[in-house]
């Protein structure tokens, strides 16, 4: 599902900003997990959080809800939510909703 919370630095990011793998999905049966590691990034620091989506396949509207729900607390806290190295599949599904227009993209570090 997720990989532990990381610090990291680099790529424009503040020192601080947490950085959470997500692996193969972004659906009903992983977000659950995702969300937990989330408020515990958004509670214990205090930069943008990353989400590395590099290695998911699919994302579904689930997914997408705790996209959004993130990116809302995180923007009351005047944080981002900031999605990292998105395949062309979950890249279409943020383009659908239009939610690449609301949310912060950014290429995974080994494209950049």
């Amino acid at each position: 599902m997720t990989d532990a919370i990381r610090p990291e630095t680099g790529a424009g990011l503040h020192v601080g900003t947490a950085v959470i793998v997500v692996t193969r999905r972004l659906d009903r049966s992983s977000v659950p997990q995702v969300r937990e590691d989330l408020s515990r990034a958004i509670e214990r620091e205090h930069g943008d959080v990353v989400l590395d989506l590099a290695t998911v396949e699919w994302v579904d509207t689930t997914g997408l809800g705790l996209l959004v729900s993130a990116h809302r607390r995180l923007l009351l806290q005047q944080r981002r939510l900031v999605l990292r190295g998105c395949r062309p599949r979950v890249r279409r599904a943020l383009a659908m909703t239009r939610l690449n227009r609301v949310l912060r993209l950014e290429p995974n570090l080994g494209q950049v």
